[in-house]
């Protein structure tokens, strides 16, 4: 049951990111998407997207996390919460937000621009 848990409450970032990309993506990389069929209609998809993902992810993921907090049991919750593998995903999402922001600061140290990364494509 634990790894279900993970395994859904993991992968939330995959399925949430790309109706937000959809949404911004004309405004943040117009470049990327400027020929792109639809694109007027692609801040549309991206937000039914969003519903889409944000209301399936409270009723699968966060509604249950919120009873069990909200309700007094025999198990507790933390138990709940190690029980159900909740407590790895919070681990593995602080730990990866501590490391992007590590090595922004390294870059940062060593005069890495990475803004810079994605300015050019390459030529076809």
């Amino acid at each position: 049951m634990a790894s279900a848990w993970f395994t859904i409450l993991a992968s939330a970032l995959s399925w949430i990111m790309p109706g937000i990309n959809a949404i911004l993506a004309r405004w943040t990389r117009g470049d990327l998407v400027k020929d792109a069929p639809w694109i007027r209609q692609l801040p549309i998809i991206g937000a039914i997207w969003l519903i889409f993902t944000l209301v399936l992810y409270w009723f699968a993921g966060l509604a249950p996390i919120v009873t069990s907090i909200t309700t007094t049991s025999d198990e507790g919750t933390l138990g709940y919460l190690n029980r159900s593998g909740v407590s790895f995903v919070i681990l593995v999402y602080v730990v990866g937000i501590v490391w992007y922001f590590v090595q922004a600061a390294r870059n940062r140290r060593r005069g890495i621009e990475t803004e810079l990364m994605y300015q050019m494509l390459p030529p076809d």
